[in-house]
């Protein structure tokens, strides 16, 4: 891989909030360490969602990360 590859890429990340509480804290975790890398071509959307759990977070977030990941935003 040459050294200067560095293609743009998108993560939509999201979890429910009555998840695991050690899962809520390593997403969250996770997603400010990506955050602060500022890495030039990455563009990161994450969310945590209030009453939802890793089964019915799901459904509303597909479309969501469809849009974020292959829509103009």
């Amino acid at each position: 891989m040459q050294a200067d590859y560095d293609p743009k890429i998108r993560i939509y990340l999201a979890i429910g909030s009555v998840d695991d509480a050690i899962d809520v804290r390593s997403f969250t975790k996770l997603s400010l360490v990506l955050d602060s890398k500022r890495y030039k071509n990455l563009r990161l959307k994450w969310s945590i969602h209030a009453n939802l759990n890793h089964l019915n977070v799901v459904a509303p977030e597909a479309q969501e990360g469809l849009r974020f990941l292959y829509g103009n935003g």
